[in-house]
C-alpha cells in the first residue's frame, strides 16, 4: 500500500527487502527516521505487525519502548486499534512493562 501511495519506481522493491528482513533489523531502519526533527511515528497494530496475538504480547513490548526512547513522547502518535484490536488491551499494557 506504502508503494502504491509513493508511486516511485523503486518503491515496491525496497518495501518487500524491508519486509524479508529480521524484524529488528527493520524496525532499526525506521527509527533511523527520527534524525529528522520533522518526522514522527504513528503506531498502529502492534501484535499484528509483530507476529504476536493476544494480551499480554510480552514480545512486543521492546518495539514501542525502544519508538518512544528515539522518538520521544511527542513524536509518536498511537493509533486507536479500534478496528482491528479484538483482544482489548491498551497502549498502557504495551509500554507499561520494560
Amino acid at each position: 500500500m506504502v508503494a502504491q501511495r509513493e508511486g516511485l519506481p523503486d518503491s515496491k522493491t525496497y518495501w518487500r527487502e524491508l519486509s524479508r528482513q529480521p524484524k529488528e533489523q527493520a524496525f532499526n531502519t525506521v527509527l533511523q527516521a527520527a534524525r529528522w526533527p520533522n518526522v514522527g511515528l504513528k503506531w498502529a497494530h502492534t501484535p499484528a505487525h509483530f507476529d504476536t496475538k493476544g494480551y499480554p504480547n510480552v514480545a512486543t513490548r521492546p518495539f514501542p519502548r525502544k519508538a518512544l526512547d528515539t522518538f520521544g513522547a511527542e513524536r509518536v502518535m498511537w493509533a486507536s486499534d479500534i478496528t482491528s484490536n479484538q483482544t482489548g488491551e491498551s497502549w498502557a499494557n504495551y509500554c507499561s512493562l520494560r
